[in-house]
C-alpha cells in the first residue's frame, strides 16, 4: 500500500517484514504487535463530531484534539480504507521523543533569574510535560504548606489528580506518582520550585505515557498533554506557560510535520506560551547537509558502531532535483537506487536495506528518501558510504538526519557532520519559544545545543538560557546537577510566567502572551561574549533575562 495521504515513514513501516519492523525502535513506534494496531496522528477536515463517527465504521479509537487534529488507534488492515475517507487530510505515525539531558558536565549555576519587575509567577500556570515528578519534594511545598501542583495527569496509568487529592497526598506524605529518571522533578524545580524562577506559579504536570516501561514516549502523548494543559488553563481562566524538554529528529525540520503544525495552532489558543528546547544534537554528528552541483558526485561517509542491529537515515531533497543514490558497505558491497518512487529492498550480505522514495505532499514540497538498515544479528560495522550522483540539478540542497543520539550508539555518526540545522522537532515550530543552552559560569555557548540555519530561514533558537551544570531538585528530597537544553528551557518557561504575571495578572498588558512574550524576551536578551552578530543560529538573540518594563 502506497498512499500520498500517508507519510513516507508509515508507508515503509506498513510494507517491511514484521521482523524488521519490530527490530527498529524508530519505525515500530506506535505499533502494538499483540493487538495489530497503530497509533496515528491525523489531520482532518469538517466538524469534529462528523469525523468521530468514523470510529464505529473502522472500529478505531479516536481522540479529538483542538484545531482539527486527532489521535487515532486503528488496526493495520483498516488504515488504507480509513485514509481514503474524504475527511482525512493527512496521516503520520507516532514518533519517539527523547529528553534533552547531557551527561558528564558538572558546574554550578544559580537557580533564580533575578529581575526588575518584582514578580514571582503568582496567578500564572506553568505546564510541565515530562518523565514524572516527586510531589513530596520540599521544593514544591509552599510556605503555607500547600502544594505547588494543582493538576496532575499520569498518562502511564491514565489517572488524573485534582488539587484536593494532591493536597491530601501532601498532608499524608503519600505519593501517587513516580519519577524514575529524576528528569521531570529537576525541570519543574528550575521553572517553579521554591528556589526556581517563578516560585509562586502553580504547576500543572503531565507524566508522559509509555506503552512499555523502558520505551521512549511518543509525539502522540505530547500532543495529548498540550491539549490537556490548554483546556485546563482556560477552565481556570489563568495564563499558561508550557515547558517541553523533549524532541525527535524525524522530519525535514522546516515546520511541516503534523506535530509542528499542531503546536503552532495550539500556541494561538487561550493565553498560552510554549517553550521548547532545541535538543542536544549540536555535536553528536547526526546531521549532514550540502548542495549538489551538476557533474559532481557528493560523497557522505557514516561510521556505524559495532553491534547495531538497526539504523535509519532520512534524506530530504528538492523535488526538481534528480539524482541517484549509491550505497557502499564497509566490505565493499554496492547497491544503486535510481530514483524510483515507492517501496523497494536491497541486500548487503547479512544486512537488509528497505527504503521508501517518497513524493511531495500537499503540505510539503520537499521529497524524502527513508532508508532502514536491518540485520537479524548485527549490521556490518565500519564506514558506510552514500554517493549522491547528480542527474539534473536545479537547486541542489539536500539534508540528512540519523536518529537522535539517545536511540543508537553515540559512535554511529557522520564522519564529516554539519552543525547547522541540528535543532530537534518541535523546537522548529514557528510559534514556540525555542531555547538553546549556554554555560553561565564561563559565559560560553554549550556545543551540544541544537542550532538553526539561516540558509533555510530557520532563525532559531530564539534565545538561550543556562544549560550546563544546573543544580535543582531530584526525587526523594535531594538535589542533582544536570546539563542539557532540558535544563535551559525551564529558565525561559519561568521567565515567561513572570512576564505574564506582570502583563495579564497585574494588568500592565492584558495581551502579553504568545508571540508577544517571545518578542519581549528577544528584545531584553543579553549579548554573550564571543559573538559578533545577533541573532545567530547558536544562541538566537542572546541570554535569557527579563527586560525592564516600567
Amino acid at each position: 500500500m502506497e498512499n500520498e495521504k500517508i507519510e513516507d515513514q508509515l508507508n515503509l513501516a506498513l510494507q517491511i517484514p514484521q521482523q524488521q519492523l519490530l527490530g527498529s525502535a524508530e519505525l515500530s513506534a506506535g505499533y502494538n504487535k499483540d493487538q495489530g494496531t497503530w497509533e496515528l496522528v491525523v489531520r482532518f477536515a469538517g466538524a469534529a463530531d462528523d469525523f468521530a463517527v468514523l470510529s464505529e465504521r473502522y472500529e478505531a479509537d479516536i481522540s479529538i484534539l483542538s484545531g482539527n487534529y486527532a489521535i487515532v488507534t486503528i488496526r493495520e488492515n483498516r488504515i488504507g480504507p480509513f485514509s481514503r475517507e474524504t475527511s482525512v487530510i493527512y496521516i503520520e505515525k507516532a514518533k519517539n521523543i527523547s529528553p534533552f539531558v547531557q551527561a558528564g558536565i558538572r558546574a554550578s549555576c544559580p537557580l533564580s533569574v533575578r529581575n526588575s519587575i518584582h514578580t514571582t509567577g503568582e496567578g500564572v500556570l506553568i505546564g510541565i510535560i515530562d518523565s514524572g515528578i516527586d510531589v513530596l519534594h520540599p521544593d514544591f511545598i509552599r510556605s503555607d504548606g500547600k502544594s505547588a501542583f494543582v493538576e496532575i495527569w499520569d498518562q502511564t496509568t491514565g489517572r488524573y489528580f485534582d488539587e484536593e487529592e494532591i493536597q491530601e497526598s501532601i498532608s499524608e506524605r503519600k505519593t501517587f506518582i513516580t519519577d524514575l529518571t529524576g528528569h521531570g522533578t529537576h525541570v519543574a524545580s528550575i521553572a517553579a520550585g521554591n528556589q526556581g524562577v517563578a516560585p509562586q506559579a502553580q504547576i500543572m504536570f503531565v507524566k508522559l505515557g509509555r506503552s512499555v516501561e523502558g520505551e521512549l514516549s511518543r509525539t502522540t502523548n505530547l500532543m495529548r498533554a498540550i491539549d490537556f494543559l490548554i483546556e485546563k488553563a482556560e477552565q481556570r481562566q489563568k495564563p499558561l506557560a508550557i515547558n517541553i524538554s523533549y524532541g525527535t529528529n524525524y522530519g525535514d525540520h522546516l515546520g511541516n510535520s503534523l506535530l509542528e503544525t499542531y503546536i503552532d495552532q495550539a500556541s494561538n489558543l487561550w493565553k498560552t506560551c510554549i517553550c521548547v528546547g532545541t535538543g542536544n544534537e549540536g555535536d553528536t554528528g547526526r546531521h549532514k547537509q550540502g548542495s549538489l552541483k551538476n557533474g559532481q558526485t557528493e560523497v557522505i561517509e557514516i561510521s556505524v558502531a559495532p553491534y547495531e542491529t538497526s539504523w535509519n537515515l532520512q534524506i530530504w531533497k528538492e523535488y526538481p532535483d534528480q539524482f541517484s543514490i549509491e550505497i557502499k558497505s564497509p566490505s565493499g558491497r554496492e547497491q544503486r537506487i535510481d530514483g524510483q518512487t515507492g517501496f523497494a529492498q536491497a541486500k548487503f550480505g547479512q544486512t537488509d536495506l528497505s527504503f521508501f522514495w517518497g513524493m511531495p505532499s500537499p503540505y510539503n514540497l520537499r521529497q524524502e528518501i527513508f532508508l532502514l538498515f536491518f540485520s537479524q544479528e548485527q549490521i556490518e560495522s565500519g564506514i558506510w558510504t552514500i554517493f549522491l550522483i547528480p542527474g539534473k540539478i536545479k537547486n541542489g540542497r539536500y539534508a540528512m538526519w540519523l536518529p537522535v543520539s539517545e536511540t543508537t550508539s553515540r559512535s554511529t555518526r557522520f564522519l564529516m557532520p554539519s552543525t547547522d540545522m541540528t535543532l530537534t522537532i518541535p523546537s522548529t515550530a514557528d510559534s514556540v519559544i525555542s531555547v538553546g543552552a549556554y554555560d553561565a559560569d564561563h559565559q560560553t555557548y554549550a556545543p551540544f545545543s541544537g542550532r538553526g540555519d539561516a540558509a533555510f530561514a530557520i532563525l532559531k533558537p530564539d534565545l538561550a538560557a543556562p544549560g550546563v551544570g544546573i543544580s535543582a531538585a531530584s526525587p526523594a528530597g535531594g538535589e542533582s546537577i544536570r546539563s542539557g537544553t532540558s535544563m535551559a528551557v525551564p529558565f525561559v518557561t519561568g521567565t515567561a510566567a513572570l512576564l505574564m504575571e506582570w502583563g495579564i495578572v497585574q494588568g500592565h498588558d492584558p495581551y502579553l502572551y504568545g508571540e508577544k512574550v517571545k518578542a519581549y524576551l528577544q528584545r531584553g536578551a543579553k549579548l554573550l561574549p564571543g559573538f559578533k552578530e545577533y541573532p545567530n543560529n547558536q544562541i538566537g538573540y542572546g541570554e535569557d533575562v527579563i527586560i525592564r518594563l516600567h
